[in-house]
């Protein structure tokens, strides 16, 4: 049986939800009517970029997956069996696409057609799966096979309900006995290790997304409320993967929700997905998120009087004999250079030693944040002798600090050297002042061991 011989949902536009009817994807790819070459010839042929998106647009497309009553995951009617892989000449750079597709993509059984994307600029790939209803196992399968020949496909195609522009291909690679891919990856759960006050893991599922838009959108959330609305749509984007990732949603889910519940992921121009899974890497499921709410012990801060230097301290370091509360710690709870800290296994994801606040106000990056806020006296001063102390006190790499009974940093110097350059260029605002905070408490530990 070709695989190709099913019927798939026909849209008029990258951003309508309603499909027109259907199609059968076979002669779509084999016979497409005059007009839609001529539409994707006028892509092709169109020098500015701009122009080329708009003629992009006009287009129209399909759902290669199946068939829909509304383009998302709960509107499915029927799955098609075919999962379409996009690989884009921007992810693969000095990749030839001609070579590929002729010498390589007929060696794979389990590919059933091969054409040029509506630029020309890429490819579309069609593999027919074994079961429908293990489609988001078989893409990562499928993801992991093509990067182990050294070819990215573009993780948002792991959507069931993912839109595929229209295409021509006066010579499309077409394999009607293909074999259906029986490969499959299980979602691996990942227990990480982390202070007693983040909880265990991150829960997946709906409810983090639509939490998300809330913080973004509602009167209490993260700032000023943005809406998806034309002229906000980048930065609400952006404030909504910058909260996935902190919550550990990965990128190609995040991408995989966005395109079915807000936009086409294939018509976003802009790092806004991407940046700050980029940019905020380090913070990748540094928060966990539970349906009831976040469950986080509020911190409680004493001011104290700085007392005098000692001789052993540098001139503008009197804070360092300074105890804190977080420092009160039983007699010989503090251990520098501990044998059994060095020698246990790292954690999955760096540690996070700051203890959560309340609300994601003052985790997230600076801007979900009014720059009218107050800013923290003497944070100038501050960072400048952090600086001074960590230059004269260096960390040997690899070396365990504990700070209390449930704190633990499990490599002094990659954390000094982390939050040293987060407090030196960001906003000295309280957002950032558990950063700075935390980061004197170090110091003040380091110092005393050293006495």
């Amino acid at each position: 049986m070709n695989p190709l011989n099913v019927e798939v949902s026909l849209f008029d536009d990258v951003t309508d939800k309603m499909p027109l009817g259907s199609v059968v994807l076979y002669e779509v790819i084999k016979n497409p009517p005059a007009d839609l070459i001529a539409k994707v010839n006028a892509v092709r042929n169109e020098p500015d970029p701009k122009q080329q998106k708009k003629l992009k647009s006009e287009v129209g497309g399909i759902t290669p997956s199946g068939t829909f009553k509304t383009r998302n995951a709960q509107g499915l009617i029927k799955h098609s069996g075919l999962i379409a892989l996009d690989l884009d000449a921007d992810k693969n750079p000095g990749l030839d696409f001609i070579d590929f597709k002729k010498n390589i993509v007929p060696s794979l059984p389990w590919v059933t057609a091969c054409l040029f994307s509506v630029r020309g600029q890429g490819l579309v790939i069609y593999v027919p799966i074994s079961n429908a209803e293990l489609h988001a196992e078989h893409f990562d399968s499928l993801f992991d096979e093509f990067t182990g020949i050294g070819v990215k496909i573009d993780p948002a195609c792991r959507d069931v309900c993912r839109f595929r522009f229209h295409t021509f291909d006066p010579a499309p690679y077409l394999n009607t006995e293909a074999l259906k891919y029986t490969g499959l990856k299980k979602q691996r759960v990942t227990q990480v290790v982390r202070p007693a006050c983040h909880g265990t893991g991150y829960s997946p599922g709906d409810d983090l997304f639509k939490w998300a838009r809330k913080q973004i959108e509602g009167p209490k959330g993260v700032g000023a409320p943005v809406q998806f609305t034309d002229g906000q749509k980048h930065s609400y984007l952006f404030r909504l993967c910058s909260i996935l990732n902190i919550y550990g949603m990965p990128q190609s889910e995040a991408e995989a929700r966005i395109d079915a519940e807000l936009f086409p992921v294939a018509s976003i121009t802009t790092n806004c997905i991407s940046g700050p899974y980029s940019r905020y890497a380090s913070e990748f499921g540094s928060k966990t998120f539970k349906r009831s709410g976040l469950h986080f012990p509020k911190r409680t801060q004493t001011k104290t009087t700085p007392a005098t230097h000692t001789p052993n301290t540098l001139p503008d370091l009197d804070w360092l004999n300074t105890p804190a509360p977080e420092d009160t710690l039983p007699p010989g709870d503090v251990k520098f250079d501990m044998t059994n800290i060095r020698d246990l296994p790292p954690d999955p994801v760096p540690p996070v030693i700051i203890p959560p606040p309340e609300d994601v106000t003052q985790y997230a990056p600076a801007m979900f944040f009014d720059s009218r806020r107050d800013t923290v006296p003497d944070w100038g001063q501050r960072v400048e002798a952090l600086r001074k102390f960590f230059e004269v006190n260096r960390i040997e790499d690899g070396l365990g600090l504990m700070l209390s009974l449930s704190e633990t940093i499990t490599d002094v110097s990659k954390f000094i050297d982390a939050n040293m350059n987060l407090i030196n260029n960001c906003p000295p605002i309280k957002t950032y002042e558990p950063y700075l905070l935390k980061t004197e408490q170090v110091a003040r530990v380091i110092h005393r061991v050293n006495l």
